[in-house]
């Protein structure tokens, strides 16, 4: 009787299909695995730019920074925005071309798609424009929300309402079931957000840095119902999270 050689073809296919069933088991365990470490990386991050707000408050007589102000540092003055305020205590970010530049990881979610701008926000009821607020004006600051994940540098509560293309919270398409907004952030110019507003970036959640200065993952949903519980008439008489005032 010969000596066979090899494998039959019925043989190699019933491997190729151990293989296959194999993968399809194990690809999606290494994406969440891989999606999981970015998100502690990002949720690292937030903790880091958390406590540079922190000590930029105690600096300047217990007033956080606001969220841009007018700045004379050049001939036709500009917007000075509240990143380049940290830098003495980030030294990321010291202007807005810096804040830019793929190589400063602190202000940029690695689970975003990569561009030009940020991807992290501050809340305009704390740090509001021209003026940040005093901190004995936060009743809880351990339950308020101040820096977070998201595209446009700064947001109220008004953006879990209505969102500008630019301005809403990651995941908005999915957790509102809202897709057809999701089709005009694309189409109106902001491209590289469409998987932000679709998908979100930590399993349909956000990294979020409280008053306090701790960090820690919301789902966004939370985060917008916050943002809905009461109806205001500025970005400053707003109920939930949001506000100074959350007890």
């Amino acid at each position: 009787m010969a000596k066979r050689n090899g494998f039959t073809l019925i043989e190699l296919l019933v491997v190729i299909a151990i293989i296959a069933i194999l993968a399809a088991i194990l690809f999606p365990v290494f994406s969440r695995a891989r999606e999981r470490a970015r998100s502690t990386t990002c949720l690292s991050n937030m903790k880091q730019l958390g406590l540079a707000t922190m000590s930029y408050t105690q600096d300047y007589d217990d007033t956080l920074p606001p969220a841009y102000v007018w700045a004379r540092d050049t001939p036709a003055g500009r917007w000075r925005w509240w990143w380049e305020q940290l830098y003495p205590y980030t030294k990321q970010a010291q202007d807005t071309t810096a804040r830019r530049d793929p190589k400063l990881t602190i202000y940029d979610c690695p689970s975003r798609v990569k561009d030009t701008r940020s991807g992290i926000t501050c809340n305009a009821s704390l740090m509001q424009a021209q003026l940040g607020i005093k901190e004995a004006q936060i009743v809880a600051p351990s339950k308020v929300y101040m820096l977070f994940d998201a595209n446009y540098p700064w947001m109220g509560y008004g953006h879990t309402r209505n969102p500008g293309l630019a301005s809403f919270v990651p995941g908005w398409g999915t957790v509102m079931n809202d897709m057809a907004f999701c089709d005009r952030v694309v189409t109106g110019g902001y491209g590289t957000y469409g998987p932000d507003c679709r998908t979100g970036r930590h399993f349909l959640g956000i990294n979020m840095a409280f008053a306090d200065g701790h960090a820690k993952w919301l789902p966004s949903q939370q985060v917008i119902n916050e943002g809905r519980k009461t109806i205001g008439g500025d970005l400053v008489a707003q109920g939930g999270a949001w506000s100074p005032a959350n007890p």
